[in-house]
């Protein structure tokens, strides 16, 4: 699937997402153009495994409750992941930032796998 100015909260308005456990499957999925995450809680699981994202993917403040997996994904632009909240397990094994990646102020409350990640350029892990 390819989306094009993705924006979490606007999906969650047209479709009217409410549930507490809605799962986020993005699986292979390209975005196109800019991505916002932006302050999303995402109780559910998210699946990122292998998405391309070819411009800016912003996850700022965003609320991961249950597992996420980037495992494999790509971030051609800026991912900017500033006080994003990962309650359970982060999967970002075998990523590829090939833009700046900021994790400024993220809080990993479970284990985290960052093994074969690629950074490309200037990056940011100021944890708490």
């Amino acid at each position: 699937m390819v989306f094009k100015n993705f924006n979490y909260s606007d999906i969650q308005k047209k479709y009217g997402i409410e549930d507490d456990n809605f799962n986020v499957n993005a699986l292979r999925s390209i975005f196109e153009e800019n991505t916002t995450f932006l302050d999303a809680e995402i109780r559910g699981e998210a699946n990122f495994k292998q998405v391309s994202f070819i411009s800016d993917a912003n996850f700022n403040g965003v609320k991961f409750q249950n597992k996420v997996s980037f495992q494999e994904a790509t971030f051609a632009g800026i991912a900017d992941f500033l006080n994003a909240l990962f309650n359970d397990y982060a999967n970002y094994f075998g990523v590829r930032f090939t833009g700046k990646v900021s994790f400024n102020e993220a809080e990993f409350r479970g284990y985290s796998c960052f093994n074969d990640a690629i950074l490309k350029e200037e990056s940011f892990f100021i944890l708490t």
